[in-house]
């Protein structure tokens, strides 16, 4: 058995190259479609794409073409021969000058997530457990939200939906995991 306990967690996001994502105010799953461009994700041995596939999977179905990269999703919609689907932190790892870059666009229909936890042994000493836990929010909280809410200012709606957990530990914020 496993303790989990919640961290952070942030919206997908669609990026597109600038000049296709300006031409229209709002983006649905058909217009993305019809674009003309293929969608561009990661190597299939990454987290990310495993969740973006099973995302595809449950909400849209079949993707007419695609590109299987690694690292260079951003470059290609940035050069406008791709788009994609990230997070609004991976787009910060590249650089905060990406968010004037590339098109950034709510992944249409209901807000998806990704979602950061820590795990740990059911037996693992609780205030350890606490203690990573601290440094993590520490750092995020000193360092990347900061970042992430002036790389989002345009994007009110992508900042409310990020969240992050407290420094406290409380009984409803363990998960027990087989």
């Amino acid at each position: 058995k496993f303790l989990k306990v919640f961290l952070f967690s942030e919206p997908h996001i669609l990026i597109l190259p600038k000049s296709i994502a300006q031409k229209r105010s709002s983006w649905d799953w058909e217009n993305m479609m019809l674009i003309g461009l293929p969608f561009a994700h990661y190597t299939s041995n990454t987290s990310t794409s495993w969740q973006t596939e099973q995302f595809f999977n449950e909400k849209i179905g079949l993707i007419p073409s695609r590109i299987e990269v690694d690292r260079l999703v951003f470059s290609l919609v940035q050069s406008g021969m791709a788009w994609g689907i990230t997070q609004p932190s991976a787009l910060l790892a590249e650089g905060e000058e990406m968010f004037n870059q590339v098109g950034i666009v709510p992944v249409p229909g209901q807000m998806t997530y990704r979602s950061m936890y820590a795990y740990a042994r059911f037996d693992y000493p609780l205030p350890w457990l606490h203690k990573v836990r601290e440094i993590f929010l520490q750092g995020l909280k000193l360092e990347v939200l900061p970042r992430l809410e002036k790389a989002l200012e345009k994007y009110p709606e992508l900042q409310k939906a990020i969240a992050v957990a407290d420094n406290q530990i409380s009984s409803e914020h363990l998960a027990k995991d087989m």
